[in-house]
């Protein structure tokens, strides 16, 4: 997938994330995000979203087509201590290293920027996995009348 970046020093916050699951501010999921900056929706392309019971999984894809849906959020305002361990609480939330892995990856924010930011990418094999179409938890988890 041409959207993970190996270099650190072209990020432009190295404190941005991008959220797709149960992370995302406006699923009102997760309640150890509540002093986090939400800087807008995007998406990431070359990105493939599958069903894994409570929470998405997320794989790289090498068709252009694929696409996840999330939002951009930011910790710039905490401290390199604060921020040390939000990151190691992140981690151990999303299960670093057995069942994703941090990297870095390029997005698109909805007014047409785009900028690299940490995301969590599904560290498991996908096979009896069902794919989400269209890439978004927010509207694939919701409640169906």
């Amino acid at each position: 997938m041409t959207n993970i970046i190996a270099d650190p020093f072209e990020v432009l916050d190295p404190q941005s994330f991008f959220v797709y699951g149960t992370l995302r501010t406006d699923l009102n999921r997760v309640s150890i995000d509540t002093d986090v900056s939400v800087i807008g929706s995007a998406s990431m392309q070359n990105s493939k979203m599958y069903d894994a019971g409570a929470y998405p999984a997320v794989t790289e894809s090498d068709n252009p087509n694929d696409r996840v849906h999330g939002q951009v959020i930011s910790y710039e305002h905490l401290d390199d201590a604060d921020w040390e361990l939000r990151l190691r609480m992140l981690d151990l939330y999303e299960g670093v290293p057995n069942l994703y892995q941090r990297e870095l990856v390029t997005v698109d924010l909805d007014d047409g920027q785009s900028v690299i930011v940490w995301t969590y990418i599904y560290n498991r094999p996908t096979d009896s996995l069902n794919p989400i179409d269209g890439g978004d938890w927010k509207e694939w988890s919701a409640p169906k009348n």
